[in-house]
Parts: structure tokens; C-alpha cells; sequence
């Protein structure tokens, strides 16, 4: 067969390409193709350690290496790697190469504490190894084994001081310079920022044994500290800060020591104050603090606090606490009275006592609870508080005093403490959602308008009660009543503006009756029962009302009743023998 010889020619020369190429690839390093189509990779060194960082610890000399594993761990032995150890390297001079220099540490944790000379000045670098070669290096700059003391300014100009030290010491905290507040004073210094650490005087001793930063606790200018408590504490005061002041710092130290108590009337009639800064060492507010200070919008107090004095928030409209220390045991006269916007919706439980008019008007008190170890609650403690909404008082309860819980639009109490003896004045007056159904035994007094305009329905009274004042049973729901021979002593008007009973029973003797039902809507008194007493009592003014048509007297006594009472009481009204 007879081949062009140029068809040849060009053949040829695609041979010879084909191999030129295939012989390129292998001195490029792509190595051939396995049977089953992979390849085995080569071993390579991990990445270098991360976040390579040194920080000194407590102990003077010493400072504490941490990292981060390598990203990328690299191949070894053909496969990826997985176990990584490091070797760490110490140098006075930068390290750029660890050639000639042996590792301080050499393992797989991710931190080393280094043991050095207080003073001096150390470079530090590290590796990661796989099992093959070392990583590149990760390193640090240029690292100082001294101990920091750093004066913050807190909230005033200047720039951090910082003094340096070479090794643990006791020293006196030194004066700062440029570091400066208008209108306040340098009072002390602190290690925490909002001070709640530990107080320090200015150039009081502190004892370093790893950086520290002190800051600024500042005082306004022209606050008045007065020594108490033996000369031990301080006591604060507006002293000549102006009444129209809007923010005023108050520091927990004071010339070396603490500021423990807000005085007597320190602030009262600032009425533009909106934020005072309380310290954590405040254990006491006194009376008439911050009286009638009406822009004041506190939201907390420090929770060391164990005493509030009277009338120390009254009129404060702006207040917004919604809780009070725990250490709290007692809420003094008028303490929070008038403060419309205050939102406590619970009370310490060590409380046993609240003051006359303590909440006197406090709108937006939520209480729904109060402590168990409350014993007695003063006249006008609560009135006006339109959303406390109690269902129950505690049982060891045994004082409450007039106008108490007045006007307490969502109480719904149905029962009364146990120990409880006396019932004052308008006690619990237009508290229209308070249902008594009976009341406790041992109640010996109720007082004038006590249930007026409640929805108390009880019938009976226990046969302790002793007094029922004028107007005690007033405006209330109660379709009859049992007054029991205990009581001795009946006010006027007994029943005014109740429009629904229609029955009343007396089992007591009186020599003499007043205006027992007196004026006001009694519309529906048809029947008046007295039970025991055998001799009319002499009757003074319109005890009865037009609208009793029957009086029931022991049969024995029918006759002589009939006689005392029939031409006062005229035609419209039959005497008769009461049966039980």
C-alpha cells in the first residue's frame, strides 16, 4: 500500500507532540494518574498559631501565653493532619528565626505561663508542628514583665495615668495629674467603674500584685459632709449646691471614709433635680431628703439601704422604683406619699410596719401581696391607691388606721386578720370591689363610714365588738343585720344610705336609743327585732324611719312597749311579740 508521504510527515509530527507534552507534565510536577483515578498528597507544614497573646498574671516575673490552634492543620504521612504540638521561645531581642534558640515550652496546650525578671523586657514566638515540618512563626512585639497601676478619669477629662512597677509593692497611690470634672471633686478611687469594688483614698496604701485600674469616684462641688456614728462615716447634704441643680454625684468615700447617710431635708425643694448617683454604701435616706423634689426619676436605690425617713420622697411625682431594698423594715410617715408614678409591685418581705399616709395617692402603686410579717398600717397608708389590688391581708395583722385603704378601687377583700381589734374611721371608704362577708371574732371597734360604699354584705357581728361608731354600716349591701348584745355603745345614722335591708335585729338592753337609722335612703327597713330587752328604752330623735311598719319586743314586755312607744311611733307601726 503505497502511504502519502506527506500525511506521514504531519502524523509523525502529532506523535512527537504528544509526547513532548506528556514529558512537560511529569518535570512540572503533576504526578501520573493512579489506576483508580487519585492521587496521594504531599506533606505540608499546618498554619502558623493564632491570637498569639501574652498577659501578666498575679505573681510578679511571670506571664501568662495563650493561642489559638492553627486553621489549617496541614498534611502528614499523606493524610490530613490532626495532632498539633507547639513550641514556644523566649529572646530579649525580636525573633525572626528560632535557629540556635531552645523552646521554654514544648507540648499541645494552648497556653504556657513563662517565668521571667520583674523589669524586664521579653520577645516571645511559636510554632506548630504536625508530625512533619514547623509552622511559621506567630510572635509577639516587645513585652514588659511590670505591674500597671492606671488612674482612669471615669467620666472626667484627661488621659489614663499609669505608673509602672517593677515587681509586687506597697505604695501610696500617687497624685494623677490633668485628670479633672467640671463642677465636681475628686473624692476617692475605685476598682470598679460604676463603684461597686473597693474604695481607696487618694493617696491612700495599695498593695500591687497584678495591673490594676483605679477610677475616679467624684463628688459635686459644694456638697456638705457631716462626721457620724462616732466620727466614723460621713453624712451628706446639699450643703450651697443650687436648687436648681438637675444632676448631683454623691461619693461612697469621703476624706477616707464612707458616705453612709443622706441627711435630714439634704435635698428637699429641688424641684429641678431629675438624677442624683446614690452610692452602694448609702444604708439610710432621712427625713424630708428629697421632699417635694418633682422632676426627681430615680428608678432604683442602693439595695443597702435599711432606713427611710419620713416624708423622704413625698411629692417626688417623677419617682419610678419598682422595688425597694430588701433590707427595708419599715416605711415611715408619708415616706413616698403623692408620688404618682411610682410602680412597686411588691414590698420587702422584712417589713412589719408602714407609716401614716406612707403611699398616701400613689397612683400607680401594683401591689398585689403584702409581707407576712406586717403587723400595723397607719392612717392613710394606702388611700388613693387605685391599682393595688389585694385579695387578702396578712393574718398578723392587728392595727390598721382610719382612711387606710380609702378609695382602693381594686381591693377585693372578703375577709379580715384574725388579731385584728379595732376597725377606724373610713377604713376602707369607696373601696366599691370589697366584699366582707363576715368578720373576725376579737373585733371589738368600727368606726364611722369603716364599709361605706362596699360591696360588704355580712349580717352578723361578732360578739366581741364592743362600739359600732355613727355611720359604721353605712352604704353598704348587708340585707339585714344582727347587732349582738356585746355591743354597748351605738352611734347615729347607723344604716345610712344602705337601700336594701329590710331587717334589723337588737339583742343588746339600752336605756336609751338615738338617731340609730337616721337620714339617708333606708327605704326597704320594714322590721326592727329587739330581743331581750324587756324595758323601752327612751328614745331620742327619729330612730326609726317612716318605712318600718313592724317592731318585735320579748312577749312578756309587749304591753309596755305599746305604751312607751305607740303614740311616738303612731298607727303606721305594730308592736308585737318577737318569736326567733
Amino acid at each position: 500500500m503505497k502511504i502519502n508521504s506527506l500525511k506521514l510527515k504531519k502524523l509523525l509530527a502529532v506523535s512527537a507532540l504528544i509526547s513532548i507534552t506528556a514529558l512537560s507534565l511529569v518535570f512540572l510536577g503533576c504526578p501520573p494518574s493512579s489506576t483508580d483515578g487519585g492521587h496521594t498528597p504531599e506533606d505540608t507544614a499546618s498554619s502558623s498559631p493564632e491570637n498569639f497573646t501574652p498577659a501578666l498574671t498575679t505573681t510578679a516575673g511571670e506571664v501568662k501565653l495563650t493561642w489559638d490552634a492553627p486553621t489549617d492543620r496541614g498534611y502528614f504521612a499523606g493524610a490530613a493532619a490532626t495532632a498539633i504540638s507547639y513550641k514556644v521561645y523566649s529572646s530579649s531581642s525580636d525573633i525572626s528565626d528560632v535557629t540556635g534558640l531552645t523552646p521554654v515550652y514544648t507540648g499541645a496546650d494552648l497556653s504556657f505561663t513563662f517565668s521571667g525578671t520583674a523589669g524586664e523586657s521579653y520577645y516571645f514566638a511559636i510554632t506548630a508542628n504536625n508530625g512533619g515540618a514547623d509552622s511559621p512563626l506567630s510572635k509577639t512585639g516587645q513585652f514588659e514583665l511590670v505591674l500597671q497601676l492606671h488612674l482612669d478619669p471615669n467620666g472626667g477629662s484627661g488621659g489614663v495615668a499609669t505608673t509602672n512597677y517593677d515587681s509586687v509593692v506597697t505604695t501610696a497611690i500617687p497624685a494623677p495629674t490633668g485628670i479633672t470634672k467640671t463642677g465636681s471633686t475628686l473624692a476617692a478611687w475605685n476598682t470598679a467603674a460604676d463603684s461597686s469594688g473597693t474604695y481607696y483614698n487618694l493617696q491612700g496604701a495599695i498593695t500591687l500584685t497584678a495591673d490594676l485600674t483605679l477610677y475616679a469616684v467624684w463628688s459635686t462641688n459644694d456638697l456638705a459632709y457631716t462626721l457620724i456614728n462616732a466620727d466614723a462615716q460621713y453624712s451628706v447634704t446639699g450643703g450651697t449646691v443650687p436648687d436648681t441643680a438637675t444632676y448631683i454625684e454623691v461619693p461612697g468615700y469621703w476624706q477616707g471614709k464612707k458616705v453612709t447617710q443622706v441627711g435630714n431635708d439634704a435635698f428637699k425643694n429641688y424641684y429641678d433635680l431629675m438624677d442624683i448617683k446614690l452610692p452602694s454604701t448609702i444604708t439610710s435616706i432621712g427625713n424630708n431628703a428629697f421632699d417635694s423634689c418633682h422632676k426627681l426619676a430615680l428608678s432604683s436605690l442602693p439595695n443597702g439601704i435599711t432606713s427611710i425617713g419620713q416624708r423622704a420622697f413625698s411629692g417626688c411625682t417623677e419617682l419610678v422604683l419598682t422595688s425597694l431594698p430588701d433590707g427595708i423594715t419599715s416605711i415611715s410617715e408619708r415616706a413616698f406619699s403623692s408620688t404618682s408614678k411610682l410602680a412597686l409591685t411588691s414590698l420587702p418581705d422584712g417589713i412589719t410596719s408602714i407609716g401614716k399616709s406612707a403611699f398616701y395617692g400613689c397612683s400607680k402603686l401594683a401591689l398585689s401581696s403584702l409581707p407576712d410579717g406586717i403587723t400595723s398600717i397607719g392612717e392613710y397608708a394606702f388611700q388613693r391607691c387605685y391599682e393595688i389590688a389585694l385579695s387578702n391581708l396578712p393574718d398578723g395583722i392587728t392595727s390598721i388606721g382610719k382612711w387606710a385603704f380609702a378609695e382602693c378601687s381594686k381591693l377585693t377583700l372578703t375577709s379580715l386578720p384574725s388579731g385584728l381589734k379595732r376597725l377606724e374611721e373610713r377604713v376602707f371608704y369607696y373601696s366599691q370591689e370589697i366584699n366582707f362577708a363576715s368578720l373576725p371574732n376579737g373585733l371589738e371597734y368600727i368606726g364611722g363610714w369603716a364599709f361605706d360604699t362596699t360591696k360588704s354584705s355580712f349580717t352578723t357581728l361578732p360578739g366581741t365588738v364592743k362600739t359600732l361608731a355613727n355611720q359604721a354600716l353605712s352604704d353598704t349591701v348587708m340585707t339585714s343585720m344582727t347587732i349582738p348584745a356585746s355591743v354597748t355603745s351605738i352611734g347615729t345614722s347607723l344604716f345610712f344610705d344602705n337601700e336594701v335591708i329590710t331587717e334589723v335585729t337588737l339583742e343588746g338592753e339600752y336605756g336609751t336609743l338615738n338617731n340609730i337609722f337616721g337620714t339617708g335612703d333606708t327605704g326597704k327597713l320594714a322590721t326592727v327585732n329587739i330581743t331581750n330587752d324587756t324595758s323601752p328604752a327612751t328614745l331620742n330623735g327619729d330612730v326609726f324611719p317612716s318605712t318600718v311598719t313592724s317592731i318585735k319586743v320579748p312577749a312578756s314586755a309587749v304591753t309596755d312597749y305599746q305604751n312607751a312607744w305607740g303614740t311616738t311611733l303612731g298607727a303606721g307601726v305594730t308592736i308585737s311579740a318577737y318569736s326567733p
